[in-house]
């Protein structure tokens, strides 16, 4: 909802930055699994679970910031 408040424009910035760091900080990996698993280095199996953790990690890291409180009133 938007409001003439500067306030919700910081609480904006705010919680934008948190989203952000949850993004970064998600498991990187797949960065290295899933490129071994493509020369036959690593097990494909494992690279599919390693891959599914790291998405049902980045979605409960997420679900956190729905406690996000912006400025009280």
């Amino acid at each position: 909802m938007a409001r003439g408040d500067l306030r919700a424009a910081a609480d904006a910035v705010r919680l934008s930055r948190r989203r952000l760091s949850t993004i970064k900080g998600s498991p990187s990996c797949n960065v290295v699994a899933i490129p071994l698993a493509a020369v036959g280095l690593l097990n494909s199996m494992i690279a599919g679970a390693v891959m599914a953790f790291s998405s049902v990690f980045v979605v409960g890291d997420s679900l956190r910031l729905r406690r996000f409180r912006g400025h009280a009133d």
